[in-house]
């Protein structure tokens, strides 16, 4: 039987890696803003909350682009990069040579209790024709309950303000009636001040 490569953030034992993503930024006019994939809760995820013994819930939330690590991975920013491909499919443009090369400079954010690392790219030249709030579907399975369905996508650019709103659960979003995933909820714990971090990206 195969057995996935075992992956640790900064080759320390204590931090093993199973899954990882990338959440891309870019500064529009002065406001920088995050590229998400907005998911919609359907009567399949309803299904998956009653049957998973997992402990996980699906929710309508934003999220990184990322997913968990397979057999074919050779690094962690090669299953950051195949999940972002995947997570994108037509709904835009990814350079991934031109990832990886801004993936080796990237700030990286590793959330110890779920065992992901999530990279924080530039999206100029590297993301390009997104086509935002266009929906797509995106199937899902999972191996443990065996469950499987569909869920209705869109990409979204969000603002710093929009993701701090929706960390912090303020009024003026939740109309938007999704809430951020604990992946970006975590980066967002690591990071003092999101602004001095852009901008030295930029």
């Amino acid at each position: 039987m195969s057995v996935a490569k075992q992956f640790y953030f900064q080759n320390k034992k204590q931090n093993p890696v199973k899954a990882a993503g990338i959440l891309f930024y870019k500064l529009e006019n002065g406001v920088t803003k995050f590229l998400t994939v907005q998911r919609f809760y359907t009567e399949a995820d309803q299904e998956y909350n009653k049957q998973s013994q997992t402990g996980c819930q699906h929710a309508s939330e934003f999220q990184d682009l990322g997913g968990k690590l397979n057999l074919a991975d050779k690094s962690i920013a090669h299953v950051a990069l195949r999940e972002a491909c995947e997570e994108v499919q037509n709904m835009a443009k990814l350079n991934e040579q031109l990832c990886m090369q801004e993936m080796k400079k990237a700030r990286q954010f590793y959330i110890k209790d779920s065992k992901y690392l999530v990279y924080l790219v530039k999206a100029d030249g590297v993301v390009r024709d997104v086509k935002s709030d266009q929906p797509f579907v995106e199937e899902w399975k999972d191996e443990k309950s065996g469950l499987s369905g569909q869920s209705e996508c869109k990409l979204r650019w969000l603002t710093i303000d929009q993701v701090s709103a929706l960390v912090k659960g303020h009024d003026q979003i939740k109309a938007e009636k999704t809430c951020v995933c604990r992946r970006i909820r975590k980066v967002w714990d690591q990071i003092d001040n999101v602004f001095p971090i852009i901008t030295i990206l930029d």
